[in-house]
């Protein structure tokens, strides 16, 4: 029975999809599969990267997604199954958990919207390029100031970042006053560069 021929009866689905050792057979038969069980085991189990994506991208059950994204040896599998994941809880968690990929953190990253766990994000991963991923979307002037003030001896960077973009005249001259020298004056030039933007609009 040819591959045409063994696609066509659906006896042949579940077993094909586990063991049929053509790979291209594997991951046809796994894109018409539903039952979730069937999908997280060939997920977890297919030796193919390829196949474990076609499993992946039909899983529903954001535990099951969690654990093939923490787990699975290939970063562009887990890269698929955090994608579909939408629990900012199990988001959170797995980025607490995953310290091999950075990208898979960035990707976990921007599934996030509660601006504590992005924060705590910024301030925590330990890849400059998470950090500043992360950052862009932070638009808040308190939480940039948490941050500021968080990462001023710990990543000075993304510190200098953080007040790069307040806009709330206030806030950048308390942070002037409880910082070190380098933030200070960063600070404060922030603050002219601010009341000169103003100045020039009225």
């Amino acid at each position: 029975m040819d591959q045409d021929e063994r696609l066509q009866y659906p006896s042949f689905t579940v077993r094909t999809a586990l063991s049929d050792p053509d790979y291209r057979v594997r991951d046809q038969i796994v894109q018409s599969i539903e039952d979730e069980d069937i999908l997280f085991k060939v997920a977890r189990e297919d030796l193919v990267s390829t196949v474990r994506i076609s499993a992946v991208k039909r899983l529903r059950s954001q535990l099951n997604l969690g654990e093939i994204a923490l787990k699975d040896p290939n970063s562009e599998v887990r890269v698929v199954a955090a994608s579909k994941i939408s629990d900012e809880d199990v988001l959170f968690d797995l980025w607490k958990k995953h310290k091999r990929d950075w990208w898979l953190r960035t990707v976990i990253s921007r599934n996030i919207s509660n601006p504590a766990y992005l924060e705590e994000i910024i301030v925590g991963d330990d890849n400059i390029y998470v950090k500043r991923d992360t950052l862009q979307r932070i638009d808040d002037d308190k939480r940039l100031f948490n941050i500021a003030l968080r990462c001023e001896t710990s990543d000075p960077r993304i510190s200098l970042r953080a007040v790069e973009k307040m806009q709330d005249i206030e806030l950048l001259q308390t942070l002037r006053l409880m910082t070190g020298a380098e933030l200070s004056n960063f600070a404060n030039k922030c603050i002219k560069k601010l009341r000169k933007r103003r100045k020039n609009r009225s």
